[in-house]
């Protein structure tokens, strides 16, 4: 979930060496977090069905024949055969949003890029608003290869500015208008802060017919005034050693994901629903993550972490990882964006979050591009 915050001012080109680029670089300010509702009556619970045994009769994660292959069951194929027989003739496409020229466009670069390093054979898609400038869009395309296109905004709930963690989450609802690149069968959103590892072709392959996937997000660092844990000690990530305990009784929710990353089908017909339904939806925390958590509710299939590995965690499940497995990581930790790099931040030096971060900028450092947009651009 964590996309690029408005910044005021022109982009600032760093050099492209790693050395200089370590010693400048410095975390932003953090934006002021507003306190949330959380008064737990967001999310419909009440459409969460359950076998006789327990489990949920839809939306449950894939099962390990589902994910037969490696260890972790992330069966990917070689780069020299990214995508499997029975989605080549599908059109699939990689999609990232961008809200202005702060220096997300750095993180999608590089984005860009580490898709090409690892094989993935379809394009990147760079969902813009109006606020990104004529030569960050041309740079994006002649340079990088990207496919820009421009989306309308979309309006917040009434109130959102109330509520929202960061007032930057604002502009995140707008990343919904991707559902219309309907001329791709599918699609496979990333936000700009990532690193590619793996080639992530076979994504398109584990799409179910009217679902999304993604990855679970943990719940137990920051969120106390989060509907999906009102006021518990639940993570769903581990529910083992973080079991829930509402105290009203109410049936564990289904999978909630980080919106950082999901598999889709894009449909003008399914944009519609989600716009209808986003004019009734409560102002949250967490903006579209929440949204798109509720209005897909059921309908969501988890894969395992290594598909979008959060920093984050790291610190709170890494007993549950396999980063010799991961496929995609996501700096989405204060003091983690590898363009703004700032080793005293919290956990910020713990030696995965330095090797990742170091192999991020020297991905960025092979951009030759000279790209510094003119004032007023």
């Amino acid at each position: 979930m964590d996309s690029a915050p408005p910044q005021a001012g022109p982009v600032q080109h760093e050099p492209a060496t790693e050395e200089t680029k370590a010693s400048e670089l410095s975390l932003a300010a953090a934006e002021p977090a507003f306190k949330t509702r959380g008064s737990g009556d967001i999310f419909d619970w009440k459409e969460r069905e359950r076998r006789e045994d327990g489990t949920f009769s839809w939306g449950e994660s894939l099962s390990e024949e589902d994910l037969e292959g490696s260890p972790r069951g992330l069966a990917r194929p070689s780069s020299s055969s990214s995508s499997r027989d029975s989605d080549v003739g599908s059109r699939c496409a990689y999609v990232t949003f961008l809200c202005d020229d702060s220096e997300y466009w750095k993180g999608a670069v590089v984005l860009g890029k580490s898709l090409r390093a690892t094989g993935c054979r379809y394009p990147l898609i760079v969902a813009v608003m109006k606020g990104v400038s004529s030569k960050l869009r041309q740079l994006l395309a002649d340079q990088h290869g990207c496919i820009v296109r421009e989306i309308e905004d979309v309006a917040p709930p009434p109130g959102a500015e109330k509520v929202v963690r960061r007032p930057y989450y604002l502009t995140q609802y707008t990343k919904l208008r991707i559902w219309q690149f309907d001329d791709f069968d599918k699609l496979t959103y990333l936000d700009s802060d990532m690193l590619v590892l793996q080639n992530l072709d076979y994504l398109f392959d584990m799409l179910p017919s009217d679902q999304i996937m993604g990855v679970k997000n943990c719940f137990c660092v920051g969120w106390k005034n989060h509907p999906r844990v009102c006021g518990t000690a639940y993570c769903q990530f581990d529910p083992v050693k973080h079991p829930w305990t509402f105290p009203e009784g109410k049936p564990e929710p289904t999978p909630y994901i980080n919106a950082g990353f999901f598999v889709f089908a894009p449909s003008r017909a399914v944009f519609a629903q989600m716009q209808h339904a986003l004019a009734a939806f409560p102002a949250s925390e967490l903006a579209e993550q929440d949204f798109l958590n509720d209005f897909w509710a059921g309908r969501i299939r988890t894969l395992p972490p290594e598909n979008n590995l959060l920093l984050n965690f790291l610190f709170s499940h890494p007993d549950l990882l396999d980063l010799d497995n991961a496929a995609l990581i996501h700096f989405a930790v204060a003091g983690s964006k590898p363009w703004a790099y700032d080793p005293s931040m919290p956990d910020m030096t713990h030696p995965d979050v330095v090797r990742f971060v170091k192999m991020w900028q020297k991905l960025y450092a092979e951009d030759e591009s000279t790209y510094k947009p003119a004032a007023g651009a």
